[in-house]
């Protein structure tokens, strides 16, 4: 799958599209099981991420993140539809560990990219 996804790696713009699609599309399925997932806003981005990061790089995985944060900072913690400062620890607590998990999976899929191109070229 790696080899596949080549082609689509070499077209930055295809990679920093689908970022932004992967985490509209995640604010999409976080909203329809928003009845299920009930104070876990960040969850469905973390796949979102994975996917993006994996797919096209750490770069658009980097730009997957960030509009993530902002979407989920948006529209699901309060105050909702706004971008002001978070109110209560808890999420405060949740918005330090999707930093700290985003950049931990951004580090291990550039890690898994150069160890693959270092690979292929041996």
């Amino acid at each position: 799958m790696y080899e596949a996804a080549h082609v689509l790696r070499e077209h930055a713009w295809l990679g920093y599209a689908f970022a932004i699609l992967s985490s509209i599309g995640a604010m999409y399925v976080r909203v329809l099981l928003s009845g299920v997932l009930e104070g876990f806003p960040f969850i469905t981005f973390f796949v979102a991420l994975v996917l993006t990061a994996f797919i096209f790089g750490w770069r658009a995985g980097a730009l997957c993140t960030v509009v993530g944060g902002i979407i989920s900072a948006y529209f699901l913690l309060p105050p909702n539809w706004s971008l002001a400062t978070p109110t209560g620890v808890s999420n405060w607590i949740g918005m330090g560990f999707y930093v700290v998990l985003t950049g931990v999976i951004l580090l291990l899929t550039a890690a898994m990219h150069r160890s693959f191109a270092e690979y292929a070229v041996d």
